[in-house]
């Protein structure tokens, strides 16, 4: 009787024990399962619902800004029909008239002139040059940003030279030992312009430009006393001629 006494004793803790481990399994996994993923999901969408309109509030004033300043810088202050006159400084001088077709060509012609002269020294003369040329052409502008644009121009161009180098005299009052020749040339051929300018007013601009020229060059030679005229015809070209721009327009 004592046996089985201790026996039931020992037998009831143990079912008892089993009991609390049965039961806390539904309560640790089966409620909190179903809530999560409805919690989750909820919040889920509200954020994403904040980032988008964020996003949306963002990009908007970007895109309009973007927008706006890319149809600045494509913009042209020139008109069709619009009138300007141009002076260039440089290593050549001219003054030019533009007539715009579009805002983004026009029509340019120009005249330059150009005059030096070397100081005589001690057995040499004074050495004279002189110039004068006319082109005609079209000129392309691009818009880079806003007021500043480039531009590219071909066209033709005809002129005059004239060189009177200097001449070498003796020792001897009364005698010449050395004469070069008088060169009067006349010249055609093409002129291309490549610069950029910067619209101060919608009425005014500066910049500069880069000009080259090839030209054929009919020369006659010329000695001073009954020496016989001497023609030829040359080829030449002419690069890395830089001057600035000021022009007005109309």
């Amino acid at each position: 009787m004592a046996v089985r006494g201790i026996g039931a004793a020992t037998a009831t803790p143990r079912a008892r024990s089993r009991v609390p481990f049965r039961s806390r399994s539904p309560v640790t996994t089966l409620y909190p399962m179903p809530l999560a993923p409805s919690l989750r999901v909820s919040a889920t969408r509200h954020h994403v619902l904040a980032l988008l309109f964020s996003a949306t509030a963002a990009i908007a004033p970007l895109s309009a800004q973007s927008a706006s300043g890319a149809a600045a810088s494509d913009t042209l202050p020139f008109r069709a029909g619009q009138w300007g006159v141009e002076f260039n400084l440089g290593s050549f001088s001219s003054v030019g008239v533009l007539r715009f077709r579009a805002p983004n060509r026009a029509w340019v012609g120009s005249v330059g002139a150009e005059y030096s002269r070397t100081p005589s020294a001690s057995l040499l003369s004074n050495r004279k040059s002189s110039r004068v040329d006319l082109s005609l052409g079209h000129r392309w502008f691009r818009p880079v940003r806003p007021n500043v644009s480039q531009f590219l121009s071909v066209g033709a161009v005809v002129g005059w030279r004239q060189v009177e180098p200097a001449t070498l005299t003796s020792v001897v009052p009364g005698e010449t030992t050395f004469t070069t020749p008088r060169t009067a040339s006349l010249v055609g051929g093409l002129s291309a312009d490549v610069g950029a300018q910067w619209m101060v007013t919608s009425s005014l601009s500066l910049g500069a430009q880069w000009r080259a020229q090839a030209l054929v060059s009919r020369d006659r030679e010329r000695v001073s006393g009954t020496a016989p005229e001497r023609t030829g015809t040359s080829i030449g070209l002419s690069v890395g001629r830089i001057g600035v721009l000021g022009s007005l327009y109309f």
